[in-house]
């Protein structure tokens, strides 16, 4: 069963063009995102529980989600984060509306 991974604070819309295009392979802007991850726990009342977390890497794709400016499908080269959620160096991608900085993706 797939995890659902909400993103509660990120960059705006100029971060994350600002991660895409601008410096070269060893001078990126890093950019982070809280998430909220739900996670199974026997101890609580029904069965899972809330831990926050910070994720953070370099913007390697950017498309519009839906022809808007605020819509965004993302794809990010991860530099830091909990070991459940991703591995150094690998990619992910996730939803992304820059005018709320919120998101979400699957594990």
């Amino acid at each position: 069963m797939a995890t659902n991974i909400e993103i509660i604070e990120g960059p705006s819309k100029y971060g994350l063009t600002d991660s895409l295009v601008e410096g070269d392979s060893s001078h990126r802007q890093e950019l982070s995102f809280t998430i909220l991850v739900k996670l199974k726990d026997d101890l609580s009342d029904d069965g899972s529980k809330v831990v926050q977390h910070t994720i953070k890497g370099f913007i390697n794709e950017l498309c519009r989600e839906d022809g808007s400016s605020n819509n965004w499908r993302v794809k990010m080269l991860v530099t830091e984060a909990p070991d459940y959620v991703a591995k150094k160096n690998e990619i992910i991608s996730f939803f992304y509306e820059s005018h709320r900085r919120k998101g979400c993706f699957q594990l």
